[in-house]
């Protein structure tokens, strides 16, 4: 078979918009510090609780 006669590859055609989505969308990008920033305050809160207790 020549290249001509091939059929397209659908799966090559596809791959290059099927990586855009794995991306993280510019706009995820404040809840996921938000998160953390969430998880950081959580942690220290529970920090000075037990330091808290301890101390009594």
């Amino acid at each position: 078979m020549r290249d001509e006669e091939m059929p397209p590859n659908p799966a090559l055609e596809k791959e290059p918009e099927q990586r855009k989505p794995r991306l993280i969308q510019p706009h995820t990008k404040p809840w996921i510090h938000f998160g953390y920033f969430v998880f950081v305050l959580m942690v220290l809160s529970v920090t000075f609780s037990l330091i808290k207790v301890m101390a009594d």
